[in-house]
Parts: structure tokens; sequence; C-alpha cells
């Protein structure tokens, strides 16, 4: 676990509800570790004599944290149409939905792909580095 709700409020997120942040916070942790190979803890993120450069990027991955979570959590919790499939796109004029499969290797795609997106805006290049540090 990398950030608590009270981290995930305080920096301005709302979409995961509390007695649901732990289960998804868990999950985007579980994907920061594979992205940065461990390299952050609880602890670097949290820790109270940190310099002015080294508490931007502590709060520039609690964000990237943040996002992934509220990801996962919306991937998890999608609108559903009338049938209760997940809408993956919605027309107003002529009334039109298009439903998706969570299981369907596009939407897995997708998922996989904004995730790294959010990695590597949120994170420094020596912390998703795959060599020796």
């Amino acid at each position: 676990m990398y950030i608590t709700f009270g981290d995930y409020t305080k920096l301005g997120y709302t979409a995961v509800p509390e007695d649901s942040f732990a289960r998804f916070e868990m999950m985007a942790s579980s994907k920061v570790r594979k992205h940065t190979f461990g390299r952050i803890t609880f602890e670097e993120l949290h820790r109270e004599d940190l310099s002015e450069e080294d508490r931007i990027v502590a709060e520039m991955n609690m964000r990237g944290i943040c996002e992934i979570t509220e990801l996962l959590y919306n991937l998890n919790n999608p609108a559903v149409g009338e049938t209760g499939a997940p809408i993956k796109s919605f027309s107003n004029e002529g009334y039109s939905e298009t439903l998706t499969d969570k299981n369907d290797k596009s939407f897995l795609d997708s998922a996989n792909s904004k995730i790294n997106g959010i990695m590597s805006s949120y994170f420094l290049y020596d912390q998703l580095y795959r060599g020796n540090v």
C-alpha cells in the first residue's frame, strides 16, 4: 500500500468510495510495484524530511497511484446499459449505445495502455528503468 484514503482525498480525488478504496489502491500498488521494480516505498512517499524536489516527486507519484486507483475502480464499475452490460460508447441524438465485454482483448489492452500512460506521466525514468540502478 502506497497511499491512504486520507492522502487520496487530500490530493482532490473523489471517484473511489472509502469502503472500496483499500481494494483498488492495493491493485494500483501492485501495478506500480511491477512497473517500478519495487523502487518506491510507502515510507519514501511520506517522509517528513524530504527536500522540495523530492516532495514534488513524491506528490507526483502519489497522484499517479490515485489516477491508477480511479482507473481500476472505473473499469470495474462502469456505466451499464439497459441489459446490464458495460457501455463502451454512447450517442444521444438517435440513441445508440455500444456494450463491451471486460474480458475482450481490446478492452484489456486499452486498460494496460492507460496504465502505461499514467506510469510514464507520473513516475520518473529512474523509477521505471528496467536495469540496475
